[in-house]
């Protein structure tokens, strides 16, 4: 089937593709391959350290993990892009970072305060969707279990993903189509590229606030 891309610039709260705070995991599944990604940063928080700007330190949600899904550029529909098809997530609240945002006060229900409960957020070209609360254990193993079970549903994939490394596997890897960030475009065409998406995404962000539309 052919699934749209999302883009990037229109979710400033969802994790940040390929970052993770440890080496992670990479899997080849079908046409596509995922990356596992633990306690990535919000997609905002990504742009503003690329943009040399301050980085917001307490944000309104976090992830403790995430697995993010890309086509193999060989067989994407859409030609060799690197937007992701899906990603989803273990997210969580924090309410009282929510509250010191413009209009958080009035989004937030009830007298919720401190952390929220675990839930399982995904974000695909068609929107963000919550699937409720997650009860299992906060490890690599049960996320990237739970994770499989969601993309196998939602992307109608069979067979069984081969995991062929950590993160930095894709690069150069015949069933990635990405090859190392050394071959792709010079560094100053990639500056440039991300420049732009991350000011469409702070642009996002700031609506995203005073709407709290996340």
């Amino acid at each position: 089937m052919n699934y749209e891309l999302i883009a990037l610039s229109e979710w400033p709260s969802m994790p940040a593709p390929i970052q993770s705070k440890d080496p992670g995991e990479a899997w080849v599944w079908g046409d596509f391959f995922a990356t596992l990604q633990k306690d990535p940063p919000l997609m905002c928080q990504h742009m503003q350290a690329i943009l040399g700007k301050p980085v917001m330190k307490t944000p309104p949600m976090s992830y403790l993990y995430a697995m993010t899904v890309f086509y193999d550029k060989s067989k994407n529909p859409h030609g060799p892009s690197s937007r992701p098809v899906l990603c989803v997530g273990l997210e969580q609240a924090d309410f009282d970072a929510m509250a010191k945002l413009p209009g958080g006060k009035e989004a937030i229900l009830g007298d919720q305060r401190g952390k929220g409960p675990l839930v399982v957020g995904v974000f695909s070209a068609s929107g963000r969707l919550n699937l409720g609360a997650y009860d299992g254990l906060v490890t690599a193993e049960s996320a990237r279990s739970h994770f499989f079970t969601v993309i196998r549903s939602l992307l109608a994939l069979s067979g069984e993903p081969v995991q062929i490394g950590t993160i930095n596997d894709i690069y150069g890897h015949p069933n990635t189509g990405w090859t190392s960030p050394r071959e792709t475009v010079p560094t100053s065409s990639r500056k440039t590229w991300w420049l732009l998406i991350g000011l469409m995404a702070l642009v996002a962000f700031l609506f995203w606030m005073l709407f709290f539309g996340y």
